[in-house]
């Protein structure tokens, strides 16, 4: 399986992430310690942001 990024991912990521703030969520080993480039990017922009969009987003937009 291929973990699917749209073309327009930061579009999407500006116009509809939230914010993590007070969120408890922790991130699982397996994103952790992932090498795949595009797992790599959104861990990379989820710390640099502290936000995180939503699947669903990628799905019904």
């Amino acid at each position: 399986a291929q973990l699917y990024l749209p073309s327009n991912y930061n579009e999407l990521f500006d116009k509809h992430s939230a914010s993590l703030k007070g969120n408890k969520a922790k991130m699982s080993n397996l994103v952790k310690n992932s090498q795949d480039s595009i797992v790599i990017q959104i861990r990379e922009q989820v710390a640099r942001t502290n936000r995180f969009l939503e699947q669903e987003i990628l799905i019904n937009v």
